[in-house]
């Protein structure tokens, strides 16, 4: 039923993409998930602790990833497959620019782009991003960086005829999840 489809899961750092992706891709077999730290975290883990704002030339290199990533979908990735991809996007050139060529991968697949923002109340956000587990890992855990972000960024809400935008800040993965297929069903009506 949901086959070649890539579903672009954007949101601030915490908010829940990656949780809910996750849950996505445990319902169907033929899901794969492309988090945005499968992009970003090997170079994270080989520049070590960066301080402050991270350099143009790390996000450069994500971007040469990322670009590897879409080439092996493009012309390597079975037609069956669907896609779930996850990121922080901000209404901004750069940002739009990664938006337009995932939407791109898509047509070029002859897939369907289901681009979903998860959104989430301020305090829950920061409370979501500052658990023990993103701060085990490359996720950004730190409060004052995500507050920063809050007050200075907007996600990109695209004018896409397949977007959804869902507030998360009292729904559980599954509730989530549920109401990701059920707008998928009615693009197939």
């Amino acid at each position: 039923m949901f086959e070649n489809h890539i579903i672009l899961l954007m949101g601030f750092p915490g908010v829940g993409k990656y949780t809910t992706a996750k849950e996505i891709v445990s319902r169907f077999e033929n899901f794969r998930l492309v988090d945005n730290h499968l992009i970003n975290d090997p170079l994270f883990y080989v520049a070590g602790e960066i301080k402050g704002d991270i350099p143009r030339l790390f996000w450069n290199s994500a971007g040469q990833i990322r670009e590897a990533v879409f080439t092996v979908i493009r012309e390597m990735g079975a037609k069956e497959l669907t896609y779930v991809m996850t990121g922080f996007l901000c209404d901004d050139e750069n940002d739009r620019a990664w938006f337009e060529r995932t939407k791109q991968l898509c047509a070029d697949r002859g897939g369907v782009f289901v681009p979903i923002v998860l959104d989430c109340e301020r305090e829950e956000n920061k409370k979501r991003a500052s658990s023990e587990e993103r701060q085990k890992s490359f996720k950004l855990a730190d409060t004052d960086i995500l507050e920063k972000y809050l007050n200075e960024e907007t996600i990109y809400n695209p004018d896409h005829p397949n977007f959804l935008k869902i507030d998360v800040t009292t729904l559980n993965p599954n509730e989530v999840v549920d109401r990701i297929i059920d707008h998928i069903k009615g693009l197939q009506k």
